[in-house]
């Protein structure tokens, strides 16, 4: 039942991935968070953090194989944000592994992140219906934009497993005003890359340097585990979300996704506070 459960949220979440542009982190992080602090394992927050990734990187990859097909898929510029994304990873990385960074203030980080999101999806959603117009046009990003987009995205990639594209995709469209179209095709790719980074540096993190006290062995899981990365865990997320990516994107263009993102942020408003909650049970 578990691993039906795991699937089909992969599978949302591969959707939500093509249509929004979203990474798929944001219902992964929080769906593995319970799974692994349910479980009882150590720094379930890196734990968490490794797998999302790992998990974001088969969502967006399908989805992007579906926009080099339909030859919607701007490369070049994607390429350059996620190569500063790289180097957003790996700050990150290192605030998520310091001392002071805990699972108290991994799960603030995410209801804020989560809260945030929820509320600018329905504002989106908003102006959509109210016809507001838009002054974003497709223009190439400058070398300035990309540093900054693919930084903050790699930063926020590593430090909650989200991917990045709940903070590339509104800064490319609200704050530099480029098109939805180009800012979630430069997202979906650049997420690609930046999931690749920040899963690959968690992976080859042991556990065992982490633990208090150095006698322990770590608890996982499942016994399919490098570093942080818990394989068997991750299986049912990936298999749904490649799956789920690929339909997203084919659906981007032919439906009204007005009411899709009222609905999503209505979701992740409700995931993060009930994160705020576990703060204090």
């Amino acid at each position: 039942m578990t691993i039906l459960i795991l699937l089909l949220l992969g599978l949302f979440a591969g959707v939500m991935s093509g249509l929004l542009g979203i990474g798929g982190g944001t219902i992964f992080t929080p769906v593995l968070f319970y799974f692994f602090n349910g479980a009882g394992v150590e720094n379930p927050e890196l734990w968490t953090i490794g797998t999302s990734l790992f998990c974001t990187f088969a969502a967006t990859s399908g989805g992007t194989i579906k926009q080099i097909h339909q030859k919607s898929a701007f490369l070049r510029e994607s390429f350059i944000v996620g190569i500063f994304g790289i180097v957003g990873t790996a700050l990150g990385k290192f605030v998520a592994t310091s001392n002071w960074f805990t699972t108290d203030e991994f799960l603030v980080l995410i209801a804020i992140v989560l809260l945030y999101t929820g509320i600018n999806f329905m504002l989106s959603s908003y102006k959509t219906r109210s016809h507001t117009k838009e002054l974003a046009v497709d223009r190439v990003l400058k070398p300035t934009d990309s540093g900054v987009i693919g930084t903050a995205g790699g930063f926020l990639a590593a430090i909650s497993g989200l991917g990045g594209g709940i903070v590339m995709v509104p800064v490319m469209n609200l704050g530099y005003k480029y098109t939805l179209r180009k800012s979630v095709s430069v997202a979906q790719f650049a997420i690609v890359i930046i999931s690749l980074a920040g899963f690959i540096q968690y992976m080859l993190r042991s556990p065992n340097a982490d633990l208090v006290s150095q006698s322990e062995n770590y608890i996982t899981v499942t016994s399919y585990t490098v570093g942080y990365l818990d394989f068997g865990a991750s299986l049912p997320l990936v298999i749904g979300s490649f799956i789920g990516a690929g339909f997203g994107v084919w659906l981007h263009d032919r439906i009204n996704t007005s009411r899709i993102k009222f609905i999503f942020g209505i979701l992740v408003i409700f995931v993060s506070i009930r994160m705020f909650l576990e703060l204090w049970m």
